[in-house]
C-alpha cells in the first residue's frame, strides 16, 4: 500500500533504505502521485562549507530510467536544485534513457544552467557522455547545443587589489571554463570523437567562437 509506505519513509534513513533496496519501476507512478519526488535534497551549507548530500529519490529515478524513461523525465523536468549530487543522478538518468528522451535533457541542462556553478566535479564528464551518446544516435543538433554549453567560458571580474600604499590596480581578467581546465582539456581530447566524426566543421566553429569570446572577455582585441 503506497499510502502506508509514505507514512513509514518520512525520515531520511528510512527513505534511503527503501530506495536503495527498491528496483521495481511499478512504484514510480504510485509514489509520484503522492509527491514523493517533489522536494530534492538541497546542499547543506555551514561555516563557509557546502556538502552535497545524496537524495535517495533521485537515485531511484536513475535506477528505473531505463524502464520508465518518459515518466522519469516528466518528473525531473519539473525539479530545480543546486545539489550537484542530485544533478549527477539526473544526467545519469538521461544516459540510461533512449536517445529521443535523452535529447530532451539537453534542454534542461542548458535552460537551468546545471553546469554553470562553482562546484562542478563529475557533471561535465557526464554531460559530455550525453553529448557523445546523442551524436552517436544521430541527434546532432542537441549534441552540438551541449558542446556549446560545455565549452562556454567565463571570466572573473577584475579584483581591485592593493599594489602599494598609494595605488590600486586591477588584475588582468582570465577567461576560463565553468569547470576545471584539466577536465576541460580531457573532454575535448577524449569525449568529442563521435561529434568530430559527424559534424567536424560545426564543432570547429564552436571552438572558434569560444576562442573569440575568450579574447573579448580578456580585453585583448586589437592588442599586439
Amino acid at each position: 500500500n503506497a499510502d502506508e509506505l509514505m507514512r513509514h519513509i518520512v525520515e531520511l534513513q528510512h527513505r534511503r533504505y527503501f530506495f536503495e533496496k527498491c528496483d521495481n519501476p511499478n512504484w514510480l507512478d504510485l509514489l509520484n502521485k503522492r509527491a514523493a519526488f517533489s522536494t530534492p535534497q538541497e546542499p547543506i551549507k555551514k561555516d563557509g562549507y557546502i556538502q552535497f548530500v545524496g537524495w535517495p529519490e533521485s537515485q531511484y529515478l536513475t535506477k528505473v530510467a531505463d524502464r520508465k524513461p518518459k515518466d522519469v523525465y516528466e518528473i525531473i523536468k519539473n525539479l530545480t536544485t543546486e545539489n550537484q549530487s542530485v544533478l549527477d543522478d539526473f544526467v545519469n538518468a538521461s544516459l540510461k534513457s533512449p536517445a529521443d528522451i535523452a535529447s530532451t535533457y539537453a534542454d534542461l541542462i542548458i535552460k537551468n544552467k546545471w553546469m554553470r556553478t562553482s562546484y562542478n566535479r563529475r557533471l561535465p564528464d557526464e554531460i559530455a557522455d550525453l553529448m557523445e551518446k546523442l551524436a552517436k544516435e544521430g541527434i546532432t543538433e542537441q549534441a552540438l547545443r551541449l558542446a556549446n554549453e560545455l565549452f562556454s567560458i567565463q571570466v572573473d571580474r577584475p579584483v581591485k587589489t592593493p599594489h602599494d600604499e598609494t595605488e590600486l590596480r586591477y588584475f588582468h581578467p582570465d577567461a576560463k571554463p565553468f569547470f576545471d581546465e584539466w577536465s576541460f582539456g580531457e573532454i575535448i581530447k577524449n569525449k568529442t570523437k563521435e561529434l568530430t566524426k559527424i559534424e567536424p566543421v560545426k564543432l570547429f566553429e564552436i571552438y572558434t567562437y569560444k576562442l573569440k569570446d575568450a579574447i573579448t572577455f580578456e580585453g585583448r582585441e586589437n592588442k599586439s
